[in-house]
């Protein structure tokens, strides 16, 4: 763009012509030097190295744009869900394991529930406290429900 400009900048101008009229006035147009061509060439280049330039620094605002919304989003927790299922005395059991993770892999919420026992409450209190833990800290956890906490060590364990 700016080399149409400096075209155009250039076409205006033109060396000096004399036209005589009918009464020897002399009709003298502007005048443009060589030194005046070189300044106009080096200004347009300028302008093209400084058009690059905010080009490049656009390119790097949307790069750093990208680059934080990609830390956002491995920042935001994103909740895993887990089916285990075993066999207690009153029958099978599909237990339900969700939590989720922070960017440390920390837990930061946890839950068990069952949809064929409801005997799952108390285990779910139990394991509340491991949030602020790892998941192998969860696999160590010691339950007191052996046949649910041996399910739900089992699916944790998966993740691992």
């Amino acid at each position: 763009m700016f080399l149409i400009i400096g075209f155009l900048i250039l076409a205006s101008c033109s060396h000096e012509v004399k036209n005589e009229t009918n009464t020897g006035a002399v009709a003298t147009q502007e005048t443009i030097t060589e030194q005046q061509i070189e300044e106009l060439e080096e200004n347009l280049e300028n302008n093209e190295t400084v058009s690059q330039e905010s080009n490049q620094e656009v390119i790097d605002e949307i790069n750093a744009s990208l680059n934080e919304l990609e830390s956002v989003s491995e920042v935001s927790p994103k909740p895993v869900l887990l089916e285990a299922h075993y066999n207690n005395p009153k029958g099978l059991v599909d237990m339900v394991v969700n939590y989720t993770l922070d960017a440390n892999g920390v837990i930061t919420a946890i839950g068990v529930s069952a949809t064929t026992y409801d005997g799952t409450a108390n285990f779910n209190d139990e394991i509340q406290s491991l949030v602020g833990k790892t998941l192998e800290d969860a696999v160590n956890h010691k339950t007191g429900s052996s046949l649910t906490g041996d399910a739900f060590k089992k699916a944790i364990k998966s993740q691992l």
